[in-house]
């Protein structure tokens, strides 16, 4: 029996009926995920307490601006929600948490596959925080892999023709010791220079590994950048999460940032993920808003594209070599397939229940890889047969938020606590025969 077009079979599986449940699907579940609401990872827990973790959300804290915007959620639907939270999951509440599937797998395909751990050097004398790694990117023009530090405040790259533990790495520390971390987030390779995103810090940072010359700029209004990705030109473009969520552009030529609100009905976008496709258009996910987004350079306009299935959560899109857009419904337990052509989307269960499709990549085959949040797995879909084929983490209960591939083929994330960085190799040592995907 095919699920219907709400998601609300979810909700009344998981999460019982009652006033703020709409509120929670919609303004909540797109950034947490069914895994975190709320027995799995919050546990039960007193109105005074859910007070003060739903308040959190709109406080100003080292971001420098509230995670959700006020203006998108009032205090009366917030009351709602914490009263909710109270009823449902308060201390002498039922245990409700999530009933997974047991995952199928390929023996065959697992055989031939290999994972890859590199532990991250000691931390510099004097740093605070612990490495923590969030996106990584490899180059595409060097045997070279950058990532950000999340944890230290820093740019790491490790040498993959060094194999000495550890000077294959280098890092280039973003601010001086002592002073606020602003969190790297997102990260790419444009034209031979590093780019990242500062969560804390507001900025957009820029670095030549060649020189080690470094330089931030700053958004025009507080926010909290997340992910870059650059068009032909080496504009920069990058999303902005938090608050009033916005996406930037950073002119490769004037280097100022320009700001676009591409749906002005929506005030809690949480734009999680962006893309830049061939032609230059820009796509991105609404994760809040359960819309996808696009810019198109020819006519300085953009447009919207509501999911079929709300909610949906939709984040990290990619484009396969047609030119299709592919998107991760983090809460709808499925992905997206955006034709830019004529604006349908079609959409594709997932064959497990409570997946958390979280990441979506396309590679040069046009194989769909997913990251599935609440099973620890990577799933490769294949657009022919609609089918998935599983890849385990190498650790239990890891999550990977972001993926890429180097030139030849091997998938490279980071994962684990304390962070590693790794790579999968679905056929071994074998160099795949196709190079990075978008």
């Amino acid at each position: 029996m095919e699920p219907p077009a709400s998601n609300w079979w979810i909700l009344i599986r998981f999460i019982p009926p009652g006033p703020g449940r709409d509120l929670i699907a919609k303004e909540c579940a797109g950034c947490h995920g069914w895994e975190h609401i709320p027995w799995h990872k919050m546990g039960p827990r007193t109105e005074d307490e859910w007070k003060v973790a739903v308040n959190r959300m709109f406080e100003i804290d080292k971001m420098k601006v509230p995670i959700v915007s006020p203006q998108a959620v009032s205090v009366e639907q917030r009351e709602t929600m914490i009263k909710y939270f109270a009823s449902a999951f308060g201390p002498d509440s039922k245990q409700r948490d999530l009933k997974l599937d047991e995952i199928p797998l390929d023996e065959e395909a697992l055989s031939k596959a290999i994972y890859t751990q590199y532990d991250l050097p000691p931390k510099t004398p004097g740093r605070t925080g612990n490495r923590s790694i969030h996106d990584l990117f490899p180059s595409q023009i060097s045997p070279t892999v950058f990532f950000g530090d999340i944890g230290t405040g820093a740019v790491l790259a490790m040498d993959l023709r060094n194999n000495d533990y550890p000077s294959r790495f280098k890092e280039w520390p973003i601010v001086p010791a002592g002073e606020k971390n602003p969190e790297p987030h997102g990260m790419v390779e444009s034209k031979g220079h590093i780019y990242w995103t500062e969560l804390a810090g507001g900025n957009v940072g820029e670095l030549d590994p060649k020189t080690g010359e470094m330089h931030r700029f700053a958004m025009p209004n507080p926010g909290s950048p997340h992910t870059p990705r650059a068009d032909s030109q080496g504009n920069l473009w990058f999303t902005s999460v938090y608050n009033a969520s916005r996406i930037g552009r950073l002119d490769a030529e004037t280097k100022t940032i320009a700001e676009f609100d591409p749906s002005p009905n929506y005030n809690n976008a949480h734009y999680y993920g962006l893309v830049v496709d061939r032609k230059d258009r820009v796509w991105a996910a609404g994760s809040t808003s359960h819309t996808m987004v696009m810019y198109d350079p020819r006519t300085n306009k953009w447009t919207t594209y509501p999911t079929p299935m709300q909610p949906s959560g939709p984040r990290r899109p990619t484009v396969d070599s047609k030119g299709k857009v592919w998107f991760s419904e983090h809460i709808a337990d499925a992905i997206g397939m955006l034709d830019p052509d004529t604006g349908k989307i079609t959409e594709y269960k997932s064959p497990l229940r409570d997946s958390g499709e979280y990441e979506c990549y396309a590679d040069k085959e046009d194989n769909i890889w997913v990251t599935f949040r609440a099973y620890g797995t990577f799933g490769k879909f294949d657009q022919k047969t609609k089918k998935y084929t599983f890849f385990p983490y190498p650790e239990v209960e890891g999550h990977t938020p972001k993926i890429e591939t180097d030139p030849e083929g091997t998938i490279w994330f980071a994962m684990g606590r304390p962070s590693t960085v790794a790579n999968l190799r679905i056929n071994g040592n074998v160099p795949a025969s196709h190079s990075a995907g978008m």
